[in-house]
């Protein structure tokens, strides 16, 4: 209420937006008719929604504090994008050191010690350089009526309880806490700048990226007196936590061919370098018959070919076999442990991980590599060596050719 009012007697342009998250019964409907009473009275625009705050909580399986906070600028950003126009919130500095020392309580670093910023892409907040103690005396001399969400005097949510217990005691011991507060913050953005500045150097020099891949110099990584901290700021992004950084570094020296998994990205230790690379859902594949499937986005076809158009090239993405001595279905799946292929001009068999080995295939090429077989034998390791117990001999009569359309790797 009190930002409205100094925006208007500021002549800025401004509408007012609402939202009834219907948390609250007959107090959210009275809220509504009192802020659009306000909007009345200073003549500007007035929106308002109503949100179903519970069920959407519940279908997305997040509380409700951060349901409302999701919906609310979902909508605001809507209104203020349809109007050219930027978003104004009335948080203030109490409002910032409640921020911090949630943060701080989560273990969020730098990120949650940097608060509520001024601005945030199309988001302003004018009232950040005033407290709550400032902004409730003003309201009370320049008689700017507001209400109070009564959820708000309740400890139910860590941020009240920090709110009416934790700041007070602070605040007598230290003066001005919340003004130092916000100047501390600022301070420790404009270093964390700067160090975000050296690390994008680093990266653009430091960083290899090979078609999807991105290849880290471990030498480069434990240069730094902290590398365990360096490998998070680098792989934050991908998904990855603190303790599997740490985890890393501890194996650093280690066998190369450690792999590492975050919800989005797999991180391989080679002999010289950290291999990251997008984690794609290598589901199987199951060929009924001949035509052309999609295997995670590479292209597998099967057709029936005769005898007399079998044509032996230097094409190692296609294979010609008896199609007699294979029955479908045909799986295409990733190498699993324990995998042996009777290559073709040998009696014994091989185990598939030799073969890569020989082939002097990639930690990432294993893993994406197609696996062809049907319920009796590995037919082929892609691209790479084909199976003795399927190849065309002089009595074959029919000819299968399959063919592997990959995307680069």
């Amino acid at each position: 209420m009190v930002m409205a009012h100094l925006l208007h007697k500021l002549q800025f342009p401004i509408s007012i937006a609402h939202c009834n998250f219907q948390l609250r019964s007959s107090e959210s409907d009275a809220d509504q008719v009192f802020t659009e009473k306000l909007a009345q009275n200073l003549g500007v625009p007035f929106f308002t929604i109503n949100f179903n705050t519970k069920i959407f909580a519940s279908k997305q399986k997040i509380g409700t504090q951060e349901a409302a906070r999701v919906l609310r600028y979902q909508w605001l950003t809507e209104l203020a994008n349809a109007q050219n126009a930027l978003i104004c919130t009335a948080h203030h500095q109490s409002d910032h050191l409640e921020t911090v020392l949630i943060n701080w309580s989560r273990g969020s670093g730098w990120k949650g010690v940097r608060g509520i910023p001024l601005q945030r892409e199309n988001i302003v907040r004018p009232l950040m350089c005033f407290g709550s103690d400032e902004i409730r005396t003003f309201a009370k001399e320049n008689k700017v009526a507001f209400r109070v969400d009564s959820t708000n005097l309740k400890n139910d949510y860590l941020r009240n309880a920090i709110r009416h217990e934790v700041i007070p005691s602070w605040k007598k011991l230290v003066n001005d806490i919340e003004l130092k507060n916000v100047k501390n913050a600022e301070l420790i953005s404009s270093q964390i700048d700067n160090y975000n500045f050296f690390l994008e150097a680093f990266k653009s020099t430091a960083l290899v990226a090979e078609n999807d891949a991105i290849k880290i110099p471990i030498s480069s990584i434990k240069r730094f007196p902290h590398p365990a901290i360096l490998l998070y700021d680098l792989l934050n992004d991908f998904n990855f936590n603190k303790d599997q950084c740490a985890q890393i570094m501890v194996d650093i020296d280690g066998h190369s061919g450690a792999v590492y998994q975050s919800s989005s990205h797999t991180l391989i230790r080679d002999r010289e370098s950290l291999i990251l690379f997008q984690l794609h859902s290598m589901d199987a594949l199951v060929m009924k018959g001949v035509g052309t499937y999609n295997w995670n986005g590479d292209k597998i076809s099967i057709v029936e070919k005769e005898k007399e158009d079998v044509l032996f090239d230097d094409n190692k993405d296609a294979i010609w076999i008896d199609a007699d001595r294979v029955q479908f279905p045909i799986m295409v799946r990733q190498w699993q442990t324990g995998d042996k292929l009777q290559p073709m001009g040998m009696e014994g068999h091989k185990l598939v991980s030799d073969i890569f080995i020989d082939h002097r295939s990639s930690h990432i090429a294993k893993l994406r590599t197609p696996i062809v077989a049907d319920d009796k034998a590995i037919i082929w390791v892609a691209g790479i060596r084909q199976s003795e117990n399927h190849k065309i001999k002089e009595s074959t009569e029919s000819v299968y050719q399959i063919r592997w359309e990959r995307n680069t790797f």
